[in-house]
């Protein structure tokens, strides 16, 4: 994971199962007509949770859900290839070689005041825009720098900048609650390939 990503310690549906199978639902034929085909319902699949904590958990392809009382929650559809370093209930990173995204919920009413304090801090900061959870994102490219980035409100993780790093902000607010996404691409000269495969992530990125 990239060096400059440091962890801060901080229904009533009832099923019925026949062998492990699924629900089976056998409805008989009228006296003397033939036996109805049998109706078997799959079982639900189990969603899969980042579970809070730190070390590198390696993910494969799938659909995954933001860790429990992450506000607002969200479902990632992560290509193969990704793992996650630092996951909480305020912030969580999603890594594959070179490039770190984070999606954090910053203290605040508002993204807004959130990203003109991160953009006062950044250097050289040129504006952007683009999607978040579906809503339209705001944000900013930077290239390298120094100082903090970004420290999640619980201490899960921080980002620093870094001399030949580049980074992009977004941020949005969704259900009500700001919500920021960062990418960090460590080596700036992979900026071209790099920002599509953290786009690419960022677009699987809905309502959890």
């Amino acid at each position: 994971m990239d060096t400059a990503l440091r962890f801060r310690t901080r229904k009533a549906q009832r099923s019925v199962h026949s062998r492990g199978v699924g629900l089976v639902l056998v409805v008989a034929a009228c006296s003397g007509g033939s036996p109805a085909p049998e109706v078997i319902a799959p079982p639900s699949p189990e969603k899969q949770v980042l579970q809070a904590g730190r070390g590198d958990v390696t993910l494969t392809a799938g659909t995954y859900y933001s860790p429990v009382d992450f506000v607002p929650a969200l479902a990632i559809t992560v290509p193969a290839g990704w793992t996650s370093a630092h996951r909480g209930d305020d912030a969580f990173d999603l890594g594959t070689d070179g490039v770190v995204v984070v999606l954090d919920t910053p203290t605040g009413d508002t993204v807004g005041p959130v990203l003109q304090a991160m953009k006062a801090k950044a250097s050289h900061p040129v504006a952007v825009a683009g999607t978040l959870d579906g809503q339209p994102a705001t944000g900013f490219d930077t290239t390298g720098g120094a100082g903090e980035i970004l420290a999640s409100p619980g201490g899960t993780l921080s980002l620093d900048y870094a001399a030949g790093q580049r980074v992009r902000v977004l941020g949005a607010d969704v259900d009500g609650v700001p919500l920021l996404a960062v990418v960090l691409v460590r080596d700036g000269r992979q900026w071209p390939t790099k920002l599509p495969e953290a786009q690419a992530l960022l677009a699987g990125v809905g309502p959890g």
